[in-house]
C-alpha cells in the first residue's frame, strides 16, 4: 500500500481510522454554545420538575392538614381550648419565634424548670402502683407542638399586603383595587359539605356546614364580618383540588367570580347545609371613576381599607409588596390602632409589635429592618427570649432618619400573634397620629391621572373593565 493510500482521507467511510478521524475532527470543531445551551437546557428542565413536585408536594399537604381538620372535630375544638388554657400560663410556657420566619417553632420552659430525660421528653409520665412510674401518651409539651405545627403552617399560607406609603408608577395600567371590608381576615378550608375557618394566626376558629365544591379541598381568603355573620370572598387558593396560588391575580379572580356567579344563590343565602352566607368582593381596574366610587359611596359593608393587587402578582405567602393596603379616617373608623371597638379612644403612644433577634438584642420589623435595641437589663427584666416577639411603645418615626423614636419595651407580644409589624405599618401610623397621611386620597388620584398622561403621551391606550 502506498503512502498516499494509507492516509484518512483516502480510506474508505466506513474504516475505523476515518470514523476515529471524523470524531475528534467534529469535537475539536463543535461549537462550544452547545454546552452553554445544553446545560441550560437540563437546568431549566430540573427547574421545571422541581416547580411541579413542589405544588405537587403543596396540594398534597394541604389535602392532608385540611382532611384531618375538617372530619376531626372534636379533637380541633378541643385541641384549640386546651392550647388557649395553657398559653396563658406564663409562668410554665413561652412560644418561640424562629429568626428569618417569624413563625412559632416550638416551646421552652423556663430557666427555673428541667426537662428532665430527654428520651421521654415527649411522653406524659404517670406513677403507677408500687411508685413504678410510666409514659401514658403524648405529653403537654408534645401536645402543644403539634398544635402548633397545625398553626404554623395554615398561618404560613396568608398573604399580607404591605402599606401603600407612595404610588406606584404603573398604578393606572397594571393593578387592580378593592374595598376591603371590616372583618377578620380567614382563612375557610372547604371538603365534603364541611368548612373549618382559621385565623390570620392558624388558630382553629369555628367549623360549619358550608355549600363550597363538596370533592375536593376549596380554600379561600375571606374578611368575616362580626355584625353581620357573612364571609367576603377576598381570594381563592385552591378551588376543588385546583391549586391556583400560582396563578395571576387576574387569573385567581377570574375564576373565583366564574364559579361564584354559578353559585350565588346558594352561597348567599344561610340554610341547614350553609351557616354563613358568602358575598364576593370585587375587584376593579384602578381607575379614578372607581377609586372615588370605592372611596365616597356607601357599599353593602363597612369599609376597612382600599386593597391595590398587581394584576401579575401571585398568592405568595407572608408580606407581600405586590398587595398594597391604604385608608384613612373618612375610609375606616380604625385608621389609628385602638383597642377600642368604636375606634374613637386613642392610645397616648403609638404601640407596636417588634421582634427580638438572636444577636445584640436588636429589634426588628416583618420586614426584616432593624428598628430598634433593648439592653440586657430589659431583656432579662420582661423574660424575652431570642425570636419571641416584644411589645413596644414608641414616640414616632423621625422623618429625616426614618428611625424609630424613644422606643420604650412594654413586654412579651400578644401570644395570638406570629408576626411581627411592618416598617411601613410603623411609617403610616406614626403620620396618622400627627394628622398627616403620608399617602391622602388626592395624590393616588393624581398619580393615575399622571399615569394616564404619560400614556397618552406615548400614543398609547387601556380598556376600562372590571375582573
Amino acid at each position: 500500500m502506498s503512502q498516499h493510500s494509507s492516509s484518512p482521507a483516502a480510506e474508505g467511510p466506513s474504516s475505523p481510522s476515518s470514523c476515529l478521524y471524523q470524531h475528534q475532527h467534529s469535537r475539536r470543531h463543535k461549537p462550544r454554545g452547545n454546552f452553554l445551551s445544553d446545560d441550560q437546557t437540563r437546568r431549566t428542565n430540573a427547574a421545571l420538575a422541581r416547580q411541579e413536585r413542589d405544588r405537587a408536594d403543596l396540594l398534597a399537604q394541604i389535602r392532608r392538614i385540611a382532611s384531618e381538620s375538617i372530619t376531626d372535630e372534636a379533637p380541633e375544638q378541643h385541641a384549640y381550648a386546651d392550647e388557649q388554657t395553657e398559653c396563658d400560663d406564663e409562668e410554665h410556657v413561652d412560644v418561640v419565634y424562629e429568626e428569618g420566619r417569624g413563625g412559632e417553632v416550638g416551646m421552652e420552659e423556663d430557666d427555673e424548670q428541667e426537662n428532665g430525660d430527654e428520651s421521654h421528653a415527649d411522653m406524659a409520665v404517670v406513677e403507677g402502683e408500687g411508685g413504678e412510674k410510666k409514659h401514658q401518651g403524648p405529653s403537654r409539651r408534645a401536645r402543644m407542638a403539634a398544635r402548633l405545627q397545625v398553626f404554623r403552617f395554615f398561618a404560613g399560607q396568608l398573604v399580607h399586603p404591605d402599606w401603600l406609603v407612595s404610588p406606584p408608577p404603573d398604578l393606572a395600567h397594571n393593578w387592580l383595587v378593592a374595598a376591603r371590608p371590616e372583618g377578620n381576615r380567614m382563612l375557610v378550608i372547604s371538603k365534603h359539605g364541611w368548612a373549618v375557618a382559621r385565623n390570620k394566626n392558624g388558630r382553629f376558629q369555628m367549623k360549619f356546614p358550608c355549600l363550597l365544591p363538596p370533592r375536593g379541598v376549596t380554600i379561600v381568603d375571606v374578611a368575616f364580618a362580626e355584625a353581620t355573620r357573612t364571609m367576603h370572598l377576598l381570594d381563592v387558593l385552591c378551588w376543588n383540588d385546583c391549586l391556583l396560588m400560582d396563578s395571576s391575580t387576574e387569573c385567581r379572580h377570574f375564576f373565583l367570580k366564574s364559579r361564584y356567579e354559578e353559585m350565588e344563590s346558594e352561597l348567599r343565602e344561610t340554610s341547614v347545609h350553609h351557616m354563613y352566607p358568602m358575598v364576593l368582593v370585587d375587584l376593579h381596574e384602578c381607575t379614578q371613576q372607581h377609586l372615588l366610587r370605592l372611596y365616597y359611596e356607601d357599599l353593602d359593608y363597612p369599609k376597612d381599607s382600599l386593597l391595590f393587587v398587581h394584576k401579575e402578582a401571585h398568592y405568595d405567602p407572608g408580606l407581600n409588596p405586590l398587595w398594597l393596603q391604604w385608608r384613612d379616617a373618612h375610609l375606616s373608623r380604625f385608621a389609628i390602632d385602638t383597642t377600642d371597638p368604636t375606634g374613637k379612644d386613642h392610645p397616648h403612644r403609638e404601640v407596636g409589635t417588634l421582634q427580638l433577634t438572636k444577636r445584640h438584642n436588636k429589634l426588628k420589623t416583618m420586614d426584616g429592618r432593624i428598628v430598634g435595641a433593648i439592653d440586657d437589663t430589659t431583656r432579662k427584666q420582661h423574660r424575652l427570649k431570642p425570636g419571641q416577639l416584644v411589645k413596644c411603645e414608641m414616640d414616632g418615626i423621625d422623618m429625616d432618619t426614618m428611625e424609630v423614636q424613644n422606643l420604650m419595651p412594654l413586654g412579651r407580644g400578644p401570644k395570638t400573634r406570629l408576626y411581627p409589624d411592618s416598617f411601613s405599618r410603623l411609617v403610616v401610623q406614626a403620620f396618622m397620629r400627627m394628622d398627616s397621611p403620608p399617602m391622602d386620597f388626592n395624590r393616588i388620584l393624581d398619580a393615575i391621572a399622571q399615569s394616564h398622561d404619560h400614556e397618552d403621551g406615548a400614543g398609547g391606550g387601556h380598556a376600562d373593565m372590571d375582573v
